[in-house]
């Protein structure tokens, strides 16, 4: 991803997020941009854009350099990651733990698994607040929203790693395709946990399928699941309709399919149940932001 700045200077040292280069796995999505601190230059230059990786070879090459840099805009998603192991955790349930009501593990005497539409309920409670209640501005009314970026970020930490075949196969043949098919895919699974799909074999077979169709430029084919086809269109279209910026809870309820009329009916439970009236929200724009604009 395109971002504002390739230098930082060396005052911009206290704003910045130290991360020790051995503790980086190779493979593994950056959340931001990456830097390091050239001692001679006495600069901090990227070497990293967001939702990239490292090789095993590039961190062995970098490992002198002791550590790696993020922007202070890091901290703002923290909250996708966090949730997205909440998530995680309630899928691979284990006979000995339980939840809360508020969808929080709980250590307790649990012989069975949930009921569908308890895990189902617990999940949404978590990913609901994840939509942050946009301020009102001239040219938009006050709604839920998220930007893509943090739904890749939030299905990258729920699902299983992506493998590394497919990873450098599908950035090298187009990172424009690759970068595409990370926040497509992250939209789809995204939805589908709304919706109530709570396997997470199935949540990662949909990922990778879609990230594959970016390695050999063909489409997702149809499924016997029709609703399952809707998901993956919506995902598809969101995308293509918005880019990088928030797509809006609204954005469902005017749209015709059976999907998003269902997923229009949560975010009412999610406004008027989860979201208070702060109006945080995460971006990648602006001050705090690092999109190239």
């Amino acid at each position: 991803m395109e971002f504002n700045h390739p230098k930082l200077p060396k005052e911009a040292a206290s704003k910045l997020r130290i991360c020790p280069i051995h503790t980086v796995k190779p493979y593994a999505l950056m959340l931001a941009p990456v830097y390091v601190f050239m001692r001679r230059n006495e600069k901090f230059v990227a070497v990293k854009s967001p939702l990239d990786f490292f090789t095993t070879k590039e961190l062995q090459r970098l490992a002198p350099l002791e550590s790696f840099f993020f922007p202070e805009f890091v901290d703002s998603v923290l909250p996708f990651r966090s949730a997205a192991r909440a998530v995680r955790a309630l899928l691979s349930w284990q006979p000995h733990a339980g939840f809360s009501p508020k969808g929080e593990l709980s250590i307790e005497n649990s012989p069975l698994p949930p009921a569908p539409y308890e895990l189902s309920d617990a999940i949404l409670r978590i990913i609901g607040p994840l939509w942050g209640r946009r301020a009102a501005s001239a040219s938009a009314p006050a709604d839920l929203a998220i930007e893509p970026f943090f739904i890749s970020v939030f299905a990258n930490e729920l699902c299983d790693p992506i493998p590394p075949d497919v990873l450098v196969s599908s950035r090298d043949r187009s990172l424009n395709d690759f970068e595409r098919a990370l926040f497509e895919s992250g939209w789809a699974v995204f939805f589908a946990l709304h919706l109530g799909y709570s396997d997470l074999e199935f949540l990662n077979e949909l990922r990778i399928r879609i990230l594959e169709r970016s390695v050999n430029g063909t489409p997702v084919g149809q499924n016997d699941n029709g609703e399952l086809d809707e998901i993956i269109a919506l995902a598809s279209e969101s995308l293509a309709a918005k880019g990088l910026h928030a797509l809006s809870g609204t954005y469902f309820s005017a749209r015709p399919e059976r999907v998003s009329q269902k997923l229009a009916s949560r975010m009412k439970r999610i406004a008027t149940e989860f979201i208070g009236s702060s109006t945080d929200f995460a971006t990648i724009f602006g001050e705090k932001g690092f999109a190239h604009v």
